[in-house]
């Protein structure tokens, strides 16, 4: 049974018992999940109020607040909230249905007043983890990131072993920033699964907030703990690409790259912006898909002026885009390969590249004309 459940079973029957059975009836049926058969208790208690007032045994304030339960219950917020409302208009120390209306205005979606409901409601909280979290996330849904801090450190107060609100706070601490917090409060949850799932998304989190280098060090204090969960440490390899740091990015998917052969590719991208074009070369010829290989390959050697390699390596691919028919066409004019040069640049149609390919077979067409005149 859900704590919403159990809060709305509490309070029913809570309530004390009327002279006639129509609102204890509907409350029972409610506290069971028969929602149908608690509208028609209502329906009956409504009829015999009509007729008979408080004679028939119950307030007409506690049929409103029954009948905001039920609406609730139903999903029917707009109509809830205005029942609840209206009930604690008259008397407002009722802390169980500010938490019914508190939830009904998150679900509706105005975060403001169901903070401010969750704050009159808390006395019946009852240190309930899943309300505190709620109310922290009204609270982070109003832009008040430090108040629904706030709140998930009340909440935790209240139930110290509560990995919700733990996971929430390692959340929420993320999104601000600060990543040793959210670092720590992740790291006292209880279940080994469920600290490597909050570590990752305090990782991506820290990651949407522009830093990589925080996210990788999160990563990092994962894997002290777990040395081969693979998924992280590819991760971490490529939070430190990102972070413009190719050197370590190379070593770190190179360290993987024997149990993902796929990585290699990464490690020879990395290699290369890290200036290191031998390494670069020496981690493509690992790679294991081919056509994967040989499309780097040739990058590799286009970035090293190796232009005779280049040149050699571009007729054995079987297909080419615009840019690297342009590229190839350059690395034949300076391979000494004039004739290569000039077809290779007449077949570039991208705007990107027009203008200097119809320059390159100038230039190619120059040399097959002069000699003198080739690069």
């Amino acid at each position: 049974m859900s704590p919403l459940s159990l809060l709305l079973g509490a309070w029913l029957l809570a309530a004390p018992p009327p002279k006639v059975a129509w609102l204890p009836l509907a409350r029972q049926h409610l506290v069971e999940g028969r929602l149908d058969r608690a509208v028609k208790a209502l329906q009956g208690a409504r009829a015999c109020w009509a007729k008979q007032g408080e004679a028939c045994g119950f307030a007409k304030l506690d049929y409103d607040a029954l009948l905001g339960a039920v609406y609730f219950q139903a999903g029917d917020l707009p109509k809830a909230a205005e029942a609840l409302s209206r009930v604690l208009a008259q008397d407002p120390a009722r802390p169980a249905l500010w938490l019914f209306l508190a939830q009904a205005h998150l679900k509706a979606e105005r975060y403001a007043e169901a903070a401010e409901a969750f704050a009159k409601g808390e006395p019946a909280a009852e240190g309930d983890p899943v309300l505190y979290g709620l109310w922290a996330r009204a609270h982070l849904k109003a832009d008040a990131p430090q108040r629904a801090l706030d709140v998930l450190r009340r909440g935790l107060d209240r139930a110290p072993g509560a990995d919700l609100l733990r996971r929430e706070a390692a959340l929420l601490f993320a999104r601000l920033g600060l990543a040793r917090a959210a670092t720590a409060e992740a790291d006292a949850l209880q279940d080994s699964a469920e600290r490597r799932t909050v570590l990752m998304a305090v990782a991506s989190a820290l990651h949407a907030a522009s830093d990589p280098l925080a996210a990788a060090e999160v990563l990092t204090q994962l894997l002290l703990r777990a040395p081969d969960d693979l998924d992280a440490a590819e991760q971490r390899a490529r939070l430190w690409a990102v972070a413009g740091e190719p050197g370590v990015a190379a070593r770190l998917f190179r360290a993987l790259a024997p149990r993902r052969p796929a990585l290699w590719a990464a490690a020879a991208d990395q290699a290369r912006l890290a200036g290191d074009l031998s390494q670069a070369l020496r981690d493509n010829g690992k790679v294991p898909d081919a056509a994967r290989r040989l499309t780097q390959r040739l990058a590799l050697l286009l970035a090293a002026e190796r232009w005779a390699a280049a040149h050699t390596l571009g007729a054995r691919l079987p297909t080419l885009d615009d840019e690297q028919r342009y590229r190839l066409a350059y690395a034949a004019l300076r391979a000494g390969h004039p004739a290569d040069a000039r077809r290779l640049a007449r077949t570039v149609q991208a705007p990107a590249h027009r203008a200097g390919a119809a320059r390159l077979a100038q230039a190619a067409q120059a040399c097959l004309d002069t000699p003198a005149r080739c690069p």
